[in-house]
């Protein structure tokens, strides 16, 4: 068996979360029993190999349109999220994987929403953001996960 995806790490029961995953991370995640991927990140060519390589396991495959926060907390689109967490958090939609490119930042921000969810204060959720995204925290990112209006999820 492969080597897992960088960051790979169980977020609750059937879900979880890491970095894109690479041609020799497949059989990897071939022995995870997936239901469903969402990416949030194309890195192009290797994209169309991936998806038609889920689909043939009959794994669900979504692409998310959805930046990163770079300038302020609301670059990743609040509605998007919250719609996105609803989908992530149904349990006919798990097992599942949620990754971008390196499991940092936009995954990240997703999974500390999720903790949040989950009961976690943004202190923590923020500090477990911090754990996957060292030594490129961004301090938007903090602001997101503290100001994200949870009522939508």
């Amino acid at each position: 068996v492969g080597p897992p995806p960088f960051n790979l790490s169980c977020v609750a029961d059937g879900l979880y979360r890491s970095g894109y995953p690479t041609p020799e991370n497949l059989p990897f995640i071939a022995r995870m029993g997936l239901r469903s991927v969402v990416s949030l990140y194309d890195p192009g060519a290797f994209s169309a190999t991936y998806v038609a390589w889920l689909a043939a396991r009959g794994i669900r495959y979504k692409a998310v349109s959805i930046v990163g926060n770079k300038a302020t907390p609301y670059d990743m689109h609040w509605p998007t999220v919250a719609a996105l967490l609803v989908e992530v958090l149904d349990k006919d939609f798990l097992p599942a994987l949620l990754h971008c490119r390196s499991g940092k930042h936009r995954t990240g921000c997703l999974v500390a929403v999720v903790r949040r969810v989950q009961g976690w204060s943004a202190a923590r959720a923020s500090d477990e953001y911090a754990l996957y995204s060292a030594p490129k925290e961004r301090d938007v990112d903090f602001e997101f996960i503290r100001t994200f209006d949870l009522r939508p999820v």
